[in-house]
């Protein structure tokens, strides 16, 4: 896989990319069930579980200590738990709700379990084989490569709005494992971040976006 190309070079100075504490869906999955039965609600709307209340108390101060300057933009996505997350690091900020940020759609794959699905759409099943799970665009929703173009058009985003700035991120780990593949042209990895984890990327002497740091802030 290439390395994004970025002929403008108006990237930010530094962008950091934070997961959001365990949710209560991680929790949910944790134990093998599906998110959307088991709440009863929107994925957009999940909180944090016990867990990631616990997570949720110790980032603010582990936030300050690695990341002590000011960032110039702060962005969020849709989803309650990203909101939930910036409110503790930066309560007195108002961020950014960018949609673009939101965690990939894995459409019919929330709700309903492979064997379901095997009985009742075999044909996606069948289809997630011959592409493979980082092509396949799952039905109902998307797949890596979609989240990967909604990654690169926020990075356009960023490019003409924010150049030389610092930015905030609180968002997902699907979305982060796309914007670190596209970043270091390394493949869609198959470990994934862990909440309250920051990525860190930062501007080079040619302009590129390269990554930096990983720091756990929970």
């Amino acid at each position: 896989m290439e390395k994004m190309e970025n002929h403008m070079k108006n990237n930010p100075k530094r962008v950091v990319i934070c997961r959001h504490p365990h949710s209560e869906g991680n929790a949910i999955s944790d134990v093998g069930q599906l998110p959307d039965i088991s709440l009863g609600k929107a994925t957009h709307m999940f909180g944090l579980s016990p867990k990631g209340e616990e997570e949720l108390m110790r980032a603010p101060i582990n936030v300050r200590s690695a990341f002590p300057e000011l960032f110039d933009a702060y962005f969020v996505s849709e989803y309650l738990r990203t909101q939930i997350l910036h409110n503790a690091l930066f309560p007195s900020v108002k961020p950014y709700i960018h949609e673009q940020l939101n965690e990939m759609d894995r459409g019919v794959h929330w709700f309903m379990s492979e064997e379901d699905i095997r009985a009742e759409l075999p044909f996606e099943i069948q289809m997630l084989h011959v592409k493979g799970k980082h092509h396949h665009k799952y039905l109902g929703g998307e797949g890596v490569t979609q989240l990967r173009g909604r990654v690169r058009q926020f990075l356009m985003w960023l490019s003409c709005y924010h150049n030389n700035e610092k930015v905030f991120v609180s968002g997902h780990g699907s979305w982060m494992k796309a914007m670190w593949c596209i970043v270091t042209g390394k493949p869609y990895p198959e470990w994934d971040f862990k909440n309250c984890e920051a990525v860190v990327y930062e501007k080079d002497a040619q302009g590129e976006l390269v990554f930096k740091d990983r720091v756990l802030l929970a």
